[in-house]
């Protein structure tokens, strides 16, 4: 559901839509959560809460062996955020 906010525009309701998934089943999907709060965030320009996200998305996917097809989807994502926060 935070993805579909991000998606639409609805910053502040992604970023509640996502805390609670990651709050449902935590660090679990972290990576992916991660990497669009970070964007939410900079889309609200909170931009050092945003780099700590993005940063934290990194070192997950870095520490942890997602499945190729997640890997390929966090690539994505990652790509993504680096794009607009500039990291």
């Amino acid at each position: 559901l935070g993805v579909a906010y991000y998606r639409v525009g609805q910053w502040q309701q992604s970023i509640d839509g996502l805390t609670k998934a990651e709050q449902l089943k935590p660090d679990v999907y972290f990576g992916h959560n991660a990497f669009f709060l970070a964007m939410a965030y900079w889309q609200l320009d909170k931009r050092e809460t945003s780099h700590k996200l993005f940063e934290q998305a990194v070192q997950w996917v870095t520490s942890t062996d997602p499945s190729a097809s997640d890997r390929q989807e966090l690539d994505q994502f990652r790509a993504e955020a680096k794009q607009l926060i500039g990291k």
